[in-house]
């Protein structure tokens, strides 16, 4: 069996109930991807915040997908709660 190359929200949930940690949907965003060229790529996805921090061994599966990558997510009004953030993008991030 192949290995899968992008994260799908199932798999995603899942993932999270196995590590017992929670998120909740930050909604629809769109990822920009400045190329070699000068070019820019948008991505759009979703962006969710992760109740609890996620260790280097987490973080490091979470990236093993093509589509994935980890933001910090910082309060306007209290800048010192800060989270975890994953954007699963509905193609790969280049």
């Amino acid at each position: 069996m192949r290995k899968k190359e992008k994260l799908d929200f199932y798999s995603f949930v899942k993932y999270l109930e196995n590590i017992n940690n929670s998120f909740y949907s930050h909604g629809r965003n769109t990822l920009e991807r400045t190329l070699e060229d000068n070019s820019v790529i948008k991505i759009r996805g979703f962006l969710y915040k992760i109740s609890k921090p996620l260790t280097d061994e987490q973080k490091e599966y979470l990236l093993k997908f093509k589509n994935v990558r980890l933001f910090i997510s910082q309060c306007q009004y209290a800048p010192e709660i800060k989270h975890n953030a994953v954007f699963v993008g509905d193609k790969k991030i280049f």
